[in-house]
């Protein structure tokens, strides 16, 4: 279910792309416990998988002031 809160927080209406991006970690970690892309940089590709990884990274930065905050 964390996905589904990344997407009520942080989604962008009309672009699928990074939507997808914002829950694509929690979708990883269903099949491959732990695992993380560690690049903070990824190349230039095209306009879609740069959009998929703003979403990616931007599932980071949530959960990190997520778990930096007293709520948690």
């Amino acid at each position: 279910m964390n996905y589904l809160t990344h997407f009520l927080i942080d989604h962008k209406k009309d672009n699928p792309n990074y939507n997808f991006g914002l829950a694509l970690p929690d979708l990883v970690n269903i099949s491959k416990r732990g695992w993380r892309a560690e690049s903070k940089s990824f190349p230039v590709v095209n306009k879609n998988v740069n959009e998929i990884w703003e979403g990616y990274q931007q599932h980071f930065i949530a959960d990190a002031k997520f778990h930096n905050s007293e709520l948690f």
